[in-house]
């Protein structure tokens, strides 16, 4: 069949097929030694490749099973004397998912189908590689432009464009029911693993203060961290599992779907209260208040009964909630970390400062906190970082991207003839993505890639729901 007539196609056939190419430097571009990302990349990344085009869930599976290891192993780029910009685990593993994908499509089958969010994520896309483009004369107007801030500065756009990616994947290769169920099974369990590495944590390194001397990282004590090594980010992600748990609970079909359930809330659950995150803990109230409102108002009463009881077991939690109430040292951290923000956006207020140079930006302006490495790339709320990274039309765009997965979800909602079961995993769903974004008001987790491997896989089932059920979309 002639790969031209797919004419309605033909633009995002162009766009991913240059992406992907882009990406094979990328993998090049991720070792010091050329000689060595080649032998990667030809070596180890075509036959794994070649593996993977017929099996295409077992990448995919694998790319969410790498959020287990986390930050533990992380290849550091060299930009700071400790900590800094890193290459992870899942960002050599998506490449070669996407390269399999995309040599499928380009092979066999040739139709990426359309849906309401494909528009604006390419097009927030394309604003943050314009906006990186201008962002290298930011660098060179504040200070000396060199190979190492523009390699570095390009690799965030990347890994934007891979871990963007993931949602083209996941729409297209959920193409059943079963497909739906396994890789909701998969991104629980996975949770509970986290969870379960964060309970080990917990009894083997319960104060971070060595690492933060050694990597950069906040020296938390006596926090749940897990292998994010941040106590917010791990709130966050497990508040947004947690939802799905939810939702798929008030559905279950059998008793020992109930009780798988129950097991993983709990795990699940336990490790979100020893976070002590405060961040992590609005995300899920806003979660639970959507499921409520919207499927159970009964949750609403449970949901008050266990965080009286939460409140009245763990004096450390009821602290930290009074203490989110107040000007603790945390809050005003956040609130210089935004003025900052507010400083430097009228500066360039289009196109931002660069996706991603704010870095090295905040080093010639000397308006990052030289200690804490780790956190230089952005500001203590997403969408203050993408306002401040990439302009107005980079904001509107990225808000766009959440718009379009709500509308769809709503949709199904909607939707009587998916079922309620399906009808309630869209209701989860929302309000797994309005708890993140409450959680990213006070931390910059929108942009995170553990979480944002989990928002692109929802969002390609939120996709896939009424293809797979034969409805218009």
């Amino acid at each position: 069949m002639d790969f031209w007539q797919y004419k309605e196609n033909r633009i995002y056939f162009i766009i991913l097929s240059v992406l992907a190419a882009c990406l094979v430097g990328y993998i090049l571009a991720i070792s010091p030694m050329h000689a060595f990302g080649t032998f990667l990349l030809l070596g180890v990344g075509l036959p794994a490749a070649y593996l993977l085009l017929k099996n295409q869930h077992l990448g995919l599976a694998l790319v969410i099973l790498s959020v287990v290891p986390g930050n533990l192993i992380r290849f550091s780029l060299g930009t700071q004397e400790t900590g800094g910009a890193a290459i992870l685990i899942c960002d050599m593993f998506i490449p070669i998912l996407i390269l399999s994908w995309v040599m499928r499509k380009l092979t066999t089958d040739r139709d990426v189908q359309y849906n309401g969010i494909n528009l604006p994520l390419l097009s927030f896309t394309l604003i943050a590689l314009a906006s990186l483009i201008q962002g290298f004369g930011v660098l060179e107007s504040t200070g000396e432009l060199t190979l190492k801030e523009a390699i570095v500065s390009s690799m965030y756009w990347f890994r934007w464009v891979e871990y963007a990616f993931l949602f083209f994947i996941a729409a297209d290769i959920i193409d059943s029911e079963k497909a739906v169920e396994n890789y909701l099974r998969l991104l629980l369990w996975t949770a509970v693993l986290v969870a379960i590495g964060g309970f080990i944590q917990l009894i083997v390194m319960p104060d971070f203060t060595e690492y933060a001397i050694l990597y950069g990282w906040d020296p938390h004590q006596n926090r749940l961290l897990g292998t994010f090594f941040d106590p917010n980010f791990m709130g966050g992600f497990l508040a947004m599992v947690e939802s799905i748990a939810i939702a798929l609970l008030l559905e279950a079909r059998t008793l020992k779907e109930r009780s798988v359930l129950i097991f993983q809330l709990l795990v699940i659950g336990i490790a979100l209260v020893l976070t002590f995150s405060r961040s992590g803990y609005l995300a899920i109230m806003v979660a639970v208040f959507v499921i409520g409102v919207l499927r159970a108002p009964k949750i609403l009463g449970a949901s008050f009964l266990v965080v009286v009881l939460t409140l009245s077991l763990s004096p450390r939690a009821l602290s930290r909630v009074v203490e989110g109430m107040t000007f603790d040292e945390t809050v005003v951290k956040r609130f210089e970390s935004w003025g900052k923000a507010l400083e430097l956006i009228p500066n360039w207020p289009v196109l931002g400062v660069g996706y991603n140079t704010l870095m090295f930006v905040q080093d010639d302006l000397g308006t990052a906190d030289s200690f804490d490495v780790n956190n230089k790339s952005g500001v203590e709320n997403s969408f203050l970082s993408i306002l401040l990274t990439t302009g107005v039309l980079g904001l509107v765009s990225f808000t766009f991207i959440y718009l379009a997965i709500f509308k769809q979800a709503f949709l199904n909602w909607k939707n009587k003839a998916l079922g309620k079961r399906y009808q309630t995993l869209s209701i989860g769903i929302m309000a797994s993505l309005l708890g993140i974004i409450a959680n990213s008001m006070i931390i910059n987790s929108l942009v995170y890639p553990f979480i944002l491997i989990y928002i692109w896989v929802l969002a390609g089932i939120v996709v896939a729901i009424p293809k797979i059920l034969n409805d218009e979309f």
